[in-house]
């Protein structure tokens, strides 16, 4: 994209530069429940409402319990974030885990489930909150520099980003945790966002 093209962003004749933006890694998935064969959420090849599936979607991805290798995700950055950072407000990179293993944690353990996917109809999907002291297991690069230690809001890991961290198009962010038993069941990337507000 030319830097004329980033200036002069339009959707339907509206400009979009320096307006706030979601950026995310896809999911798959259309939130339309377990009458769809497979389920969404647990496939290999689905065939039956192919069309609304997003089946090549990275997300959801398991972290290898072992701490031993990172789970690597492409996120694409349509903003040149790092050429204005005193435009913006904020820059919060966001990261929704489920942990099967904490699933009969009390409530004022965990940091809390948040909803996955849901629709007004009955269908919807919430992550199985994990332990509290996930912020501390928890490693998220963003093209390999380390960001610091998260902080838990309603259920999300929120991580602060300098904006030098990200480039224009594909960004590469590796997620780890450590210190982790290696025989319960893995942890699972559900979604990852990230939120750019301008002032």
């Amino acid at each position: 994209m030319s830097q004329d093209n980033r200036t002069e962003q339009k959707i339907a004749g509206v400009s979009v530069a320096e307006k706030d933006k979601l950026f995310y890694v896809q999911r798959r998935g259309g939130g339309h429940g377990k009458r769809v064969f497979p389920n969404p959420e647990d496939w290999s090849t689905p065939r039956h409402m192919y069309f609304n599936t997003n089946m090549l979607a990275p997300l959801p991805a398991t972290l290898d319990n072992d701490g031993k290798a990172d789970t690597l995700l492409k996120l694409s950055v349509g903003d040149d974030i790092a050429a204005q950072p005193e435009k913006l407000r904020s820059l919060t990179l966001r990261l929704l885990l489920s942990d099967p293993a904490a699933e009969k944690l009390a409530k004022e353990q965990s940091i809390g489930r948040a909803l996955v996917v849901g629709s007004k109809r009955k269908h919807r999907l919430y992550t199985t909150a994990p332990a509290r002291d996930i912020v501390k297991k928890i490693e998220l690069r963003i093209n390999n520099l380390l960001l610091e230690e998260p902080r838990a809001e309603s259920g999300w890991l929120l991580f602060d980003i300098n904006p030098r961290q990200l480039a224009v198009g594909e960004n590469l962010i590796g997620v780890r945790v450590k210190d982790r038993d290696s025989g319960i069941k893995p942890l699972v990337i559900e979604k990852l966002e990230l939120s750019v507000q301008y002032r």
